[in-house]
């Protein structure tokens, strides 16, 4: 093959590559492999001035929930402009553990980990934010993430683990979330479960937030 034949190939293969980045992703990082399923929502366009509707629209009793995430300064991921993202929450009833949020977005190419903790959450007094945490991850780190939200299995999860959308605040509630493109989903957890502990884990990690005291 000549040089110039050589040359023309090369500059194929990078218009190919760059068309591929520009346009639907092709680095580890981008999105989960999972797609949303039926039981995802369709993103309000506008958020409602309702703390609770603003965070949790279709539950009947999401107000602790709600209040924590805008304490958290926690953007809604069920309305208005939001990139790609996942978070979860979780409280413990029986502990003197403040409730931790961790969040991932993708902000332009990269995967964003952001966590954040209050003083506590019985108490509106208690509504303080105590430890903040905001970090990039690596490619490699976006795509260990990604494997935990899908092995948790988020866009196939019923939306509670109770026969109603009732929210019963007794020993351990998880509370993920995600978002993708306008698609939404969140799932009330309050039992027992491996996969959203090791989503919780992986998660804390990425987001440089320390594990003591806080390992489910």
């Amino acid at each position: 093959m000549n040089r110039q034949a050589l040359t023309s190939r090369l500059e194929i293969n990078a218009s190919l590559l760059f068309a591929c980045l520009a346009l639907v992703g092709c680095g580890p990082s981008e999105r989960s492999s999972a797609s949303p399923s039926s039981k995802a929502v369709r993103v309000a366009s506008e958020c409602e001035s309702n703390v609770e509707r603003r965070y949790f629209p279709a539950r009947s009793a999401a107000g602790v929930p709600s209040k924590v995430l805008e304490a958290m300064h926690e953007p809604p991921l069920s309305c208005g402009v939001q990139p790609d993202s996942y978070r979860i929450l979780w409280f413990t009833a029986f502990s003197t553990v403040p409730p931790p949020m961790v969040r991932i977005s993708r902000i332009s190419d990269r995967w964003v980990a952001t966590g954040v903790r209050l003083a506590g959450w019985g108490d509106d007094r208690n509504l303080t934010e105590i430890d903040r945490h905001e970090r990039v991850l690596t490619e490699e780190e976006s795509r260990q993430v990604l494997h935990g939200v899908d092995a948790f299995g988020l866009w196939n999860r019923q939306d509670t683990s109770y026969p109603n959308t009732t929210i019963v605040f007794d020993g351990v509630l998880w509370i993920v979330e995600g978002r993708r493109g306008t698609a939404y989903h969140s799932v009330f957890l309050a039992v027992e479960d491996d996969a959203v502990r090791s989503l919780f884990r992986f998660l804390l990690k990425s987001s440089g937030m320390a594990r003591t005291e806080m390992d489910p």
